[in-house]
């Protein structure tokens, strides 16, 4: 082998060499960006199952109020009735009482 022929040798290397690294060097970029896009994708997510959260949590609290002031309507008015009935009748039950007493 030739000294010119030793020369493109180290030449060759040398180049493959320096490729190699300027491969890595991108790969490493390529991987870093790729790192990054990621956890913006995973922050932008959980940005928007929070939200979804806060919605469905809003939903749920609305709903059960309404059922919850139903319920109280409902059982007020039940009150309401049991009231009226037992007003209806003290005329009878305060009768009964004196005639017992009187009688």
């Amino acid at each position: 082998m030739s000294i010119a022929d030793i020369e493109r040798v180290r030449k060759a290397e040398a180049a493959a060499v320096e490729i190699k690294k300027k491969a890595e060097e991108s790969a490493a970029l390529i991987i870093a960006e790729g790192n990054k896009e990621a956890k913006d994708l995973i922050a932008h997510a959980e940005r928007q199952a929070d939200g979804l959260y806060q919605s469905e949590l809003e939903k749920a609290e609305k709903k059960a109020s309404k059922a919850y002031d139903e319920a109280i309507a409902k059982q007020q008015a039940e009150c309401e009735k049991i009231k009226e009935s037992g007003r209806a009748k003290i005329g009878n039950v305060v009768d009964d009482i004196v005639g017992k007493v009187v009688g």
